[in-house]
């Protein structure tokens, strides 16, 4: 059970250091309906989000990376969450990068592949394991859109938080102050 909020914020935090050496920024944009504890894969979820933001900043300086989550469906066990990843670069780009067209690529274990790329395998790894769909990319002005649909699991049990009240009747309270304004409110 994760702080989804958290956890996105944290993943982020760890990619905008790398981004900033090459004059990038990343923004960050969540839905108000996404849910605040999920059952997750923490580690996978992180190396998700980082690997798919490297892999859309590489070889880009000075760009914008936006990022976006919807919550597109909310059922009995689950989030159907649609995270948008849009490149804005400084220069104009004339087709999507090949390796993220090769994202989109869906191809059965054990096939032959002409060129072999480890970032890209590890990142359908990532994408098969996560239950990822609904991956699209999109050439957009002076950039592109990458996107893809993750379920999130609702947490089984909300926690409980409990509060402890004191019964000020009889308490004592020591007042250290020379303002009689304050001491006549008290």
């Amino acid at each position: 059970d994760v702080a989804l909020h958290q956890e996105i914020d944290a993943a982020l935090l760890n990619i905008i250091t790398d981004a900033h050496f090459q004059r990038n920024n990343i923004y960050y944009q969540q839905d108000e309906k996404l849910l605040t504890h999920a059952k997750l894969d923490i580690r996978l979820f992180h190396r998700l989000l980082s690997g798919i933001c490297r892999l859309l900043l590489v070889d880009l300086f000075k760009a914008n990376l936006q990022i976006h989550t919807v919550v597109l469906d909310k059922n009995e066990g689950q989030q159907i969450v649609r995270f948008d990843f849009s490149v804005r670069a400084s220069k104009k780009m004339a087709q999507v990068p090949k390796e993220i067209e090769r994202l989109l690529l869906v191809e059965p274990p054990g096939s032959a592949r002409i060129i072999s790329n480890d970032t890209i395998d590890y990142m359908c790894l990532l994408f098969d394991s996560l239950h990822v769909t609904d991956k699209n990319v999109q050439l957009q002005d002076n950039g592109y859109q990458f996107s893809f649909t993750l379920p999130i699991a609702f947490v089984d049990t909300a926690p409980e938080i409990t509060s402890n009240k004191v019964d000020l009747k009889q308490a004592n309270i020591l007042l250290l102050s020379n303002d009689n304004s304050i001491r006549n409110t008290i």
